[in-house]
């Protein structure tokens, strides 16, 4: 399921199997003559092609392609009754097919062949990095989208106060490029990670200290807003003897990284730690009003752990961050399709993800600082009618007591879904239960130490893991997040000073 099935070279199409990863089809492209145009493709190359069409995950491109389904022209696929369905975007039963395919979760049947409109050989994509102090962020972001490129990618730190983007600029016919070209250069942000190191220690102690009662709290914290920091200022891009900050690269390697397993950092079995996502999809429209609720719930949830560290310490010693990691912003269009995230959208989409380190051996506690996460989410199904990305979120998310995934989307499309589920798998062999969960509005089910498996928000004190308490946020007090109970009384607990990592 890894092949190329056809090209036509007068069309630019190429027909693969939908087995075949994003790193096939870009090496397809080039021996065929033809090119993936720029910010198609998400960030992580070892994913098939079926599953991004599926689960309609992208890359970059405000109000352009920006995800695999958006130059899709024909699927082969298979339904329940073992009935082989050939859909063209030329027709009309096709496109209505393919509008559902797209995002569809497998839903429908299973996909095996699909046809892709590629670019012509040898298209380019200049890469230049930016850092500035983020007091005017949403501003910037709608000046660099208007006057550089549509592919921009963003990695921003609200408590730090900057951000650093990524400009992905396709270069047209007789373009003379103002970098290097680097023929093997391409997206260095998922390098293998490595196996057990001082990084493993240092976030199991970070996570095991979650009421900062410990002899190290101070170290920890201060650790772990330089890791945070040096995070950001990684090299973004990478080519096979050197990093990159700009080059011209081709267009086909533009935003996807290089090979990682078996040590990707999310593989907590190679280094002892992991990662965590997840993705929110608004309106672009809404994104200054979102920013600023981003900023404000970060600054107020974090002031409870600040008021008590200068108790401790004393005023200013030791400074409140978020977890190391950082938020991606990154752009889409809005599609026709029934199930994608871009459903219904008039206007360019906003995909907002949160990326932060966790370490994988304490599964007993939640990420530092997780209620901030938790409160993010719920402001954004809630008051912005988000759309959670299928595969970068907890349960959480898809079971709200209130806010339903559902209902974020235009009311027609689930029906419209259900109606040709009906026609093409009426004994629900391929419906998901993420399917099944948004259809009926389902909510959570409330457990013990539930909220600790992102299997729901709180409710009581019970959901949340032990030490913490089921409280109303700071910033929106209608939604409860999990808080520690931090000592109310002056401590004087200071570590010796330490090398940093």
């Amino acid at each position: 399921m890894n092949d190329v099935v056809a090209v036509d070279y007068e069309a630019r199409r190429l027909t693969v199997q939908a087995g075949m990863t994003v790193q096939n089809l870009a090496d397809a492209a080039v021996r065929n003559g033809l090119s993936v145009p720029v910010g198609v493709f998400p960030v992580y190359g070892n994913l098939t092609l079926g599953g991004l069409v599926a689960a309609s995950a992208h890359g970059t491109g405000a109000g352009v392609a920006s995800s695999l389904g958006d130059i899709l022209t024909g699927v082969k696929w298979v339904d329940s009754t073992g009935a082989i369905i050939h859909s063209d975007v030329a027709t009309e039963t096709g496109l209505e097919q393919i509008r559902a395919l797209i995002g569809g979760l497998g839903l429908l049947g299973i996909m095996t062949e699909l046809t892709l409109q590629l670019l012509p050989a040898g298209s380019l994509a200049q890469v230049e990095t930016w850092v500035r102090d983020d007091a005017n962020l949403a501003a910037d972001i709608r000046s660099q989208l208007a006057t550089s490129t549509p592919h921009i990618l963003i990695f921003w730190r609200p408590d730090l106060r900057y951000y650093k983007a990524y400009h992905y600029k396709p270069l047209e016919a007789g373009d003379v490029p103002r970098h290097p070209y680097r023929p093997d250069g391409r997206g260095g942000m998922l390098s293998p990670a490595p196996p057990q190191s001082i990084m493993t220690d240092y976030l199991a102690a970070y996570t095991a200290d979650f009421d900062e009662s410990g002899p190290q709290s101070d170290f920890l914290n201060a650790q772990g807003c330089a890791l945070g920091d040096s995070l950001m200022n990684l090299p973004g891009f990478r080519d096979e003897t050197s990093v990159l900050y700009n080059a011209t690269i081709p267009s086909s390697h533009a935003t996807f990284s290089e090979e990682c397993s078996p040590h990707c950092i999310w593989d907590v079995k190679s280094g002892g730690y992991s990662i965590e996502d997840n993705e929110l999809h608004i309106g672009l429209s809404r994104l200054e009003e979102f920013l600023d609720d981003v900023r404000s719930i970060i600054k107020a949830e974090e002031q409870e752990k600040q008021d008590y560290l200068d108790r401790r310490y004393g005023k200013g010693k030791v400074s409140v961050c978020l977890p190391p990691g950082f938020f991606w912003i990154r752009f889409g269009k809005g599609t026709k399709n029934l199930l994608a995230t871009t459903a219904g959208f008039e206007e360019p989409v906003l995909y907002f993800m949160a990326t932060f380190l966790v370490s994988g051996y304490s599964s007993y506690l939640p990420t530092k600082l997780d209620h901030i996460a938790e409160v993010i989410e719920q402001v954004g199904l809630c008051k912005y009618g988000a759309r959670p990305h299928y595969g970068k979120n907890f349960d959480r998310l898809f079971a709200h007591p209130k806010c339903h995934v559902r209902d974020n989307f235009p009311p027609e499309n689930f029906p419209k879904m259900l109606e040709l589920q009906m026609k093409h798998d009426p004994n629900k062999v391929f419906e998901p239960e993420l399917v099944t969960r948004m259809v009926e509005r389902r909510g959570p089910v409330y457990g013990d130490k539930c909220a600790l498996r992102r299997e729901c928000y709180c409710k009581e004190d019970s959901h949340c893991a032990d030490g913490f308490k089921c409280q109303p946020s700071a910033s929106y007090p209608e939604f409860k997040a999990c808080k520690v109970q931090y000592p109310k009384q002056k401590e004087e607990h200071h570590s010796e000073p330490k090398q940093e990592l």
